[in-house]
């Protein structure tokens, strides 16, 4: 499960949000663009959340969650929908596409996560937290890290050979392994996207 929430910079939008659903293909002669085609294009749909005014700018702050992964989705989407993100050079017209330096589209959240526990999580806290998850996650295995060394300084110091600290990584896998052993996590249904 790979989970993708995008930041873009886009025309003016009212505020809310709003789901895309427009079938894209390949534009050929103009590769490597891609097109919205009723007739033969693939299903992709893209939800909309409105996050902001950017007065300065003239534009739009949104968040994008593309459901499915076609090339160039969120940029083919919002420029069909009458708002290009700014800086696009492929999709958006000259006067949106001049005033800003580069794309305005970012990546917020990507990242192949465990899929029982993002699923639990999600299900019990929405997933909101899923990044206060992972922050905590990448925290503890610094901090571990860190003891690790430390910890491994200490013993070298002392003893002068730290071959037994194999055997201890070994215990300590083993241990956690037990640990885990009683855990049935029940299949978490999915939930449909609001629209």
């Amino acid at each position: 499960m790979v989970p993708e929430i995008l930041l873009a910079l886009a025309g003016r939008s009212a505020a809310g949000e709003r789901v895309i659903e427009l079938p894209l293909i390949a534009d050929w002669p103009n590769r490597p663009r891609q097109m919205v085609d009723h007739a033969i294009g693939k299903p992709s749909r893209t939800r909309l959340r409105v996050a902001g005014c950017e007065p300065a700018l003239d534009a739009t702050r949104v968040d994008l969650f593309p459901e499915t992964g076609r090339s160039h989705q969120v940029r083919v989407h919002l420029q069909a929908i009458g708002h290009p993100i700014l800086g696009d050079e492929l999709y958006a017209p000259p006067e949106v596409f001049a005033p800003a330096p580069r794309l305005f589209l970012h990546a917020a959240f990507l990242g192949f996560i465990t899929p029982s526990t993002a699923a639990i999580v999600g299900k019990l806290f929405g997933i909101r937290y899923l990044a206060t998850l992972f922050g905590l996650t990448l925290l503890s295995h610094q901090i571990g890290g860190f003891l690790g060394a430390y910890v491994g300084g200490l013993v070298i110091s002392r003893f002068g050979d730290f071959g037994w600290m194999w055997y201890a990584d070994m215990a300590l896998a083993a241990a956690a392994a037990i640990i885990n052993l009683p855990i049935r996590e029940a299949p978490v249904a999915r939930a449909l996207a609001p629209a």
